[in-house]
């Protein structure tokens, strides 16, 4: 299951998805990562999409090093940990992921204010990279921390609007 994840390989993974004994929310040993951490470290829609379907998947799991699942880079081609309590929604927004965006906002339910260690949100980030559309996004999504201030007290509308 966690190879089908790493490549990015939906079909296998719904396959070990409907055996009834997989669990969903293990680690892979070397690595410390459930299989959410690890599509959301390569920005794998098809295969996130998968596996938010599951009811019993965690999205609050931990790795060895006691990170989020949430916090964990979903940045096409960067592999590791954020040490910076970047969400994966974060990262997503940074590089530019709008699909991955969407169905975490969309789908997942997670808390799209949520600041970094910096006081950074999604929206911070992806106005200052400038993808519009996500910042689209998130605008129109609910509790965006429109009004929050980054590290240098700059509020993200206000970025956006530069």
């Amino acid at each position: 299951m966690h190879l089908a994840v790493h490549f990015g390989l939906e079909a296998p993974l719904r396959g070990f998805l409907q055996q009834p004994s997989i669990n969903v929310n293990s680690f892979l040993p070397r690595e410390g990562k459930t299989p959410v951490l690890i599509a959301a470290s390569h920005g794998y829609e098809d295969v996130m999409r998968a596996l938010l379907e599951k009811e019993d998947i965690d999205l609050t799991a931990t790795n060895y090093n006691v990170q989020d699942a949430l916090r964990i880079a979903a940045m096409g081609g960067h592999e590791g940990i954020d040490l910076n309590g970047r969400t994966a929604l974060f990262q997503a927004a940074h590089y530019g992921h709008e699909e991955v965006v969407r169905l975490l906002v969309e789908e997942s339910g997670i808390n799209i204010s949520l600041e970094d260690d910096y006081k950074n949100t999604a929206l911070s980030r992806a106005t200052e990279e400038r993808f519009d559309s996500i910042v689209e996004l998130l605008r129109r999504a609910q509790n965006t921390g429109i009004n929050s201030k980054d590290h240098d007290e700059n509020a993200s509308l206000s970025n956006a609007v530069e």
